[in-house]
């Protein structure tokens, strides 16, 4: 067996030996927080309140957050690379054609190093970092090493010269928008001029709507 596809199986077998404490379950994919990548070592986990929290992998701890964890413990989570340095295959995918340009994104977990930069800021940056501040926790969205793929897609939009005063619509397929997203998205559309901005979801056949107010803001995210 490759030392890749070892690393991996071992961190697995670790992950299932680890105790939880009473009260304690392991966020799945289908929570919002799993997609945003814990230290290397750790793993997320709910208390009974749903609350989200870092357990170690090697002793079985419950850190409060990320600003809790040792400072030997990785931290990048927008990794791109899994177990072993693989890359992981793409789970989300968004597409959109605008300004007669063809722009895609996919899941920050599948982007190519040379897209994925901790160093370049989204359009809402300074928010998620404030957030982050606020609450110690990781959140996505802030940076393009953590975006998701919807936020990727219009960032580039943006960089380009392509959405101040125009329309846009994103195809999303693999998962719904997740919750961290709705509201990221909104905003991320306010920050790039848009008029309006449609997320199509393949895997539910809805269409999210945001459109900008009178008063200049985006409305809420509605389904159409």
């Amino acid at each position: 067996m490759a030392q890749g596809a070892d690393s991996a199986v071992n961190a697995e077998h670790k992950a299932a030996e680890t105790a939880l404490p009473d009260g304690y379950r392991v966020l799945d994919d289908s929570v919002g927080a799993k997609r945003v990548d814990p230290p290397d070592g750790y793993r997320w986990v709910a208390n009974s309140d749903g609350e989200a929290k870092l357990q170690s992998l090697s002793d079985g701890k419950i850190y409060e957050s990320r600003k809790e964890v040792p400072e030997n413990s990785s931290a990048d989570s927008g990794n791109s690379e899994g177990a072993g340095g693989v890359k992981e295959a793409a789970k989300v995918t968004a597409e959109t054609e605008i300004g007669g340009q063809k722009i895609s994104g996919i899941n920050q977990t599948a982007r190519d190093p040379s897209v994925s930069d901790p160093n370049k800021p989204t359009l809402i940056g300074d928010k998620i970092q404030a957030k982050i501040d606020a609450t110690g926790k990781p959140l996505p969205n802030g940076n393009m090493s953590t975006a998701h793929a919807e936020i990727e897609v219009i960032q580039k939009a943006f960089d380009a010269g392509l959405t101040k005063g125009h329309d846009m619509t994103i195809k999303v397929t693999g998962q719904p928008v997740c919750s961290y997203c709705r509201s990221d998205i909104r905003a991320m559309a306010d920050k790039a001029g848009l008029n309006k901005i449609e997320i199509y979801e393949t895997t539910t056949g809805k269409t999210l709507v945001s459109i900008r107010q009178p008063n200049g803001s985006m409305s809420k995210m509605s389904e159409k």
